[in-house]
């Protein structure tokens, strides 16, 4: 009889073969059932970690002098893709749903890479290498800092009503002269606003509308904002805001009307050109624009 001379599967392998397994079902039912968002982004990021830490444990059992090797280059892919996926979407390589998905990827795999140069790093330290165990270190850190923002990045957006305009009258909505958002609202947009922004409301200051239009001038050149109209006569102010990341623009406008006894009421809108949700990004920046406003009044008080 022929001897058996099959080498037994190491207990290593075989978990590196189940969680791929895992994380390969994981990628099937992400395509052809839908768990809700929160389920799809729970499936999303047990998937990409299974699949990760399956072929990094197989990578270990086969080639350990390369395995931290490899977990740094894949944490430095990952770093890198998340960087290009806005970068891409702004030099208009690729569509906002693939940046997306670049991000989201990125994110997921970020948590496994963090774990597995963890690994890497232990095993490098043990080696007596000590550039590679530090290169280790800070793909960590890398990673680790990116699942950090992109998970409070979700937690923010969960936080928030899931709309892209923002605006402190609901009844006399603000319109634009200039520029144009063009981003029509859901039917229910009043009501999630009206939950979701309770606290957005006009301010009153004690200023002229010269004074509220120049200071709200000042302040936009501050943040960085493209001023397209400042008019007294009107008391319009609109200016546009680009983003960093993805270059996304938000378009926003302020109304200066005077009410007696040497005060006016200033109200504001901010309209993302982007549909879906903005994060909170746009009440953020009316209570930023209100709140420099205010600070001029209580100055020029002092």
């Amino acid at each position: 009889m022929t001897p058996d001379t099959t080498v037994p599967k190491s207990g290593t392998y075989k978990i590196g073969v189940s969680a791929a397994a895992l994380g390969l079902l994981g990628l099937i039912a992400l395509f052809t059932v839908g768990f809700g968002q929160q389920g799809d982004m729970f499936i999303g990021l047990a998937t990409v970690v299974l699949l990760i830490l399956g072929v990094s444990t197989l990578v270990w059992d086969k080639k350990r002098a390369s395995f931290g090797a490899f977990a740094i280059a894949a944490a430095v892919t990952t770093i890198l893709t998340a960087l290009l996926a806005g970068f891409g979407y702004a030099s208009e390589w690729w569509s906002v749903g693939v940046a997306f998905t670049m991000l989201r990827f990125a994110a997921f795999a970020a948590v496994g890479f963090v774990l597995v140069n963890i690994a890497g790093a232990v095993g490098a330290a043990k080696a007596g290498n000590k550039v590679k165990s530090l290169f280790s270190g800070l793909s960590v850190i890398a990673c680790g800092g990116l699942a950090m923002m992109m998970s409070a990045q979700l937690g923010t957006a969960l936080s928030v009503p899931p709309i892209h305009d923002a605006t402190t009258d609901l009844e006399n909505i603000l319109t634009y002269a200039t520029l144009s958002p063009n981003n029509p609202n859901n039917d229910n947009w009043r009501e999630l606003h009206a939950s979701g922004y309770p606290e957005l409301k006009p301010i009153t200051l004690t200023m002229s509308v010269a004074d509220v239009i120049a200071k709200a001038e000042v302040a936009a050149n501050g943040f960085g904002w493209d001023i397209a109209v400042a008019d007294v006569a009107t008391g319009r102010f609109e200016a546009t805001e680009t983003t960093r990341f993805f270059r996304f623009k938000d378009d926003l406008v302020l109304r200066v009307v005077v009410t007696g006894g040497g005060k006016v009421t200033v109200d504001a809108r901010s309209v993302s050109r982007f549909a879906g949700s903005d994060i909170g990004v746009n009440a953020k920046r009316i209570k930023r624009l209100f709140a420099a406003l205010q600070a001029v009044q209580i100055a020029q008080k002092d």
